[in-house]
């Protein structure tokens, strides 16, 4: 992990779950600091509380946006700056399952997606890396990967699932970023016991479906 020591990160959906993980194993790894982007400022503060805890005043900063809105994302960008002078990786990992609501779910899943994309390819890691290489993490699913890969019910999001990862490839191929030195990567974990299925409905479903041992933590 010697390649994110030094480096800035800004993480959407950051505040819980997977997107705290990684705030926390990149800070572990000699991370220089992060800003954690989320809805949930609860949940933002504590998780800044404990990052402060386990490793420094400095390290962190909490910054509220959705990401579904531009302007709103793109504030969160600048803040960063302001604070830590640098930017080198931005994972966009901010998703909702909401199948009723399902322009929601597009909105953050997909849009958001697109709008921290953009921002990081076009704005600020090519002019704000702290060295050669910037890196583009999209979070997308198993759902993306296979038609029976345990969440039959959730079509929704499985598709804009989907879309981040067919995005996240014809981005990182396009002529125009060849020289910008920005790699986009794609990860599609199996399903998660996180706050997307934040209720024992979901996970009593969820096992119905696949079993509960392969529900991961």
């Amino acid at each position: 992990m010697e390649t994110v020591r030094g480096k800035v990160a800004l993480i959407t959906g950051g505040a819980r779950g997977i997107g705290l993980e990684f705030a926390q194993v990149l800070l572990k790894n000699g991370l220089k600091g992060v800003a954690i982007v989320d809805v949930n400022e609860e949940a933002g503060n504590r998780a800044i509380d404990k990052i402060n805890k386990e490793y420094s005043l400095e390290k962190a900063i909490f910054l509220f946006a959705d990401v579904s809105d531009f302007e709103q994302l793109k504030e969160t960008f600048k803040k960063t700056m302001d604070k830590f002078k640098q930017l080198d990786i931005v994972i966009n990992n901010a998703a909702v399952i909401d199948e009723e609501n399902w322009k929601n779910a597009i909105s953050i899943n997909c849009t958001g997606v697109v709008n921290g994309t953009l921002l990081a390819l076009n704005d600020y890691l090519p002019k704000f890396k702290s060295g050669d290489e910037g890196i583009i993490i999209n979070m997308s699913s198993i759902g993306a990967l296979e038609q029976n890969a345990g969440l039959p019910i959730l079509p929704i999001y499985c598709s804009t699932k989907s879309f981040v990862l067919w995005y996240s490839r014809k981005i990182s191929l396009a002529e125009s970023n060849a020289n910008k030195k920005i790699r986009v990567l794609t990860i599609c974990p199996g399903l998660t016991n996180t706050a997307l299925l934040n209720n024992e409905d979901s996970l009593k479903e969820m096992a119905t479906l696949i079993g509960m041992q392969d529900l991961a933590q």
